[in-house]
């Protein structure tokens, strides 16, 4: 048997995006966006249940941590627009010299 274990985000995509005042703020990027807080501690309760669970029955787990991947897509987001940035920039630049 294979269990898929899954936590998701500690915070709503609203609060991700629009932080209001009273949520935790990271920034990111040179424009500075304000982004709510995502908490990526180690997933203590899915690593116990799936202890626990092999230690009772054969099986096979997975997790998926989407406060991990939400974290990521965002710095990835931000280092993509800079180069793009960047190579738009260069390409502006080159053709300009013509």
């Amino acid at each position: 048997m294979k269990i898929l274990l899954i936590v998701p985000p500690n915070i709503g995509f609203t609060d991700f995006i629009s932080p209001p005042s009273n949520v935790k703020i990271s920034t990111k990027g040179v424009e500075r966006k304000k982004y709510g807080s995502i908490i990526t501690d180690m997933p203590l309760g899915i690593i116990s249940l799936s202890a626990y669970l092999k230690s009772k029955i054969d099986i096979q787990t997975r997790g998926i941590d989407f406060n991990v991947l939400l974290k990521s897509i965002v710095s990835l987001g931000h280092r993509l627009k800079l180069i793009s940035k960047k190579h738009y920039n260069m390409k502006s630049m080159t053709s300009n010299r013509m």
